[in-house]
């Protein structure tokens, strides 16, 4: 399969006159003639920047049974959410999972079915608006996210100090700390992300800058948004009557993603933002307390 041809999202008509009236000659886009094409949308897009409200240009891929030569097709696509991919959704299913039996310990020794159902549900709920919150930032900034299990393969602090094979920390240490404490500490340190840039990314200005890759500051505005989606789920969660747990759950988790360890969201909003980690660090602490005093 060659490369054919380009996708180009615009909002200026002009820009798609351009693209179209250079693709009029051309009954199919070859790869020797990929680079100078790319060169010539990008000049296109320097000159007309100042008027265009956004402008992206994406290069892909298609079967040729996807191209129509006779009719010079261009094809335009707008932003959207990237969707979760199986083994996305096979870790996010395992977190819902650790998240409830670490917090609803105490029911699930007792058999109260219950008690656990509704730690549960608030569980699920926590966790895919937190994820959510991290993808509709992650589009925001032309990138995508994916969500696994937290793993660890390092053990010491010496060159050689690696596992043949990482364990999943994130179901390990929360049950096992659970587990130890009878359910007194709840560390829900399940989940960690990692970006990735969009093709699209590359066109986009950030200011007089422009970026092909996710910079440490930016992988922290994303870390950030799920921070503030769980802040967010307790403040609103304390307001309503019945809704308390939903609240400490919601704080718990909050608190845990922010320790500055491995890969978890703390570490990564820490390295890209130590104003916005203190920030974020000095709220969540505020959240915390008021849990603890609830109990």
């Amino acid at each position: 399969m060659n490369p054919a041809l380009f996708i180009v999202c615009v909002h200026k008509k002009d820009i798609l006159n351009h693209i179209i009236s250079a693709t009029d000659t051309c009954k199919f886009i070859t790869k020797p003639f990929k680079s100078a094409i790319i060169e010539s949308f990008i000049s296109i897009y320097q000159l007309s920047r100042d008027k265009l409200s956004k402008t992206y240009l994406l290069f892909s891929s298609l079967t040729p049974k996807n191209i129509s030569l006779n009719n010079q097709n261009v094809y335009i696509k707008t932003k959207t959410l990237n969707l979760m991919k199986e083994s996305e959704i096979i870790q996010i299913i395992l977190a819902i999972v650790t998240l409830s039996i670490v917090i609803g310990f105490t029911d699930l020794i007792s058999l109260n079915a219950e008690g656990f159902g509704k730690i549960a549900l608030a569980g699920a709920v926590i966790i895919l608006i937190n994820i959510f919150a991290k993808k509709l930032m992650a589009s925001h900034l032309d990138a995508d996210v994916e969500h696994e299990i937290w793993k660890m393969q390092r053990y010491g602090l010496k060159e050689g100090d690696y596992l043949k094979k990482s364990i999943p920390a994130g179901i390990i240490f929360p049950i096992f700390i659970t587990a130890i404490t009878l359910g007194t500490i709840n560390l829900v340190t399940i989940l960690t992300y990692e970006t990735r840039a969009l093709k699209r990314r590359a066109a986009k200005r950030f200011g007089p800058f422009s970026f092909t890759e996710m910079t440490d500051y930016h992988n922290a505005l994303v870390g950030s948004a799920g921070i503030l989606a769980s802040l967010a789920i307790a403040f609103i969660s304390y307001w309503i009557p019945g809704a308390g747990i939903l609240g400490k759950i919601a704080t718990f988790y909050a608190f845990s993603n922010m320790i500055p360890i491995s890969k978890l969201d703390g570490s990564q909003i820490f390295f890209g933002s130590r104003v916005i980690w203190a920030t974020l660090a000095v709220i969540t602490l505020i959240f915390t307390s008021y849990a603890l005093y609830l109990i």
